[in-house]
């Protein structure tokens, strides 16, 4: 809240989010998005006087740590140790049921072997990154489809250098039970990511143990 009721807060909380299929796991620790919504459509500078901005969108911030990716089957894990996002949010939606953001990306990458309990690669993206985000919800909240891609160079260290990274989410997801506002549901994911990934698809099941709004 603040003192002006045509400006408020939205946040948007995951914890311990977990995606499984026969083959590959995916999850994180803690997943948090922050927008500002204006119903007028301005920022405020503080001064004497202040001064007003008017701009077609909202602001906002994402962040995400401890996001792993992997396969059963394979010895080295992709950790995803923090990543942040400052977001222009262009569908100045006052809810979470759509969203329209592009943004800059800081994030802190890391490879890990499971059998040598060992840190084999670490990229840093400082701001060096660049964010897209599409998401909409059905009237019922339970057909869900987003796009997420994020592209820019990351810093592997000063022997290897820079490198470019790109990274494109298609999903669509439906939920079939819910408890206590925890939903279960079933997806479908479309992935192309370089490097090293290529292009895959997914089928699977996904749930959370701790999940909020407001």
């Amino acid at each position: 809240k603040t003192d002006d009721p045509g400006i408020f807060w939205r946040a948007e909380h995951g914890i311990l989010r977990v995606t499984s299929t026969d083959q590959r796991f995916r999850g994180s620790l803690y997943e948090g998005r922050f927008l500002r919504h204006s119903r007028e459509g301005y920022l405020l500078f503080p001064g004497n006087p202040s001064r007003r901005l008017v701009v077609p969108f909202d602001v906002g911030l994402e962040l995400f740590a401890g996001r792993v990716d992997g396969r059963s089957t394979e010895t080295d894990v992709r950790l995803n140790g923090v990543r942040g996002a400052l977001l222009a949010d262009f569908s100045r939606s006052d809810t979470f049921r759509r969203r329209l953001a592009l943004g800059a990306v800081t994030r802190w990458d890391l490879r890990v072997d499971r059998e040598q309990r060992a840190i084999t690669e670490q990229a840093v993206a400082p701001f060096t990154m660049g964010h897209v985000g599409v998401y909409m919800e059905s009237a019922s909240g339970l057909t869900l489809a987003g796009l997420n891609g994020e592209a820019g160079y990351a810093t592997l260290g000063r022997r290897v250098g820079w490198r470019p990274v790109l990274q494109l989410d298609v999903t669509v997801e439906r939920i079939v039970l819910a408890f206590n506002d925890l939903p279960l549901s079933l997806y479908a994911l479309g992935r192309f990511e370089e490097p090293g990934g290529g292009l895959r698809g997914e089928l699977g099941l996904r749930f959370s143990l701790l999940a909020g709004a407001r």
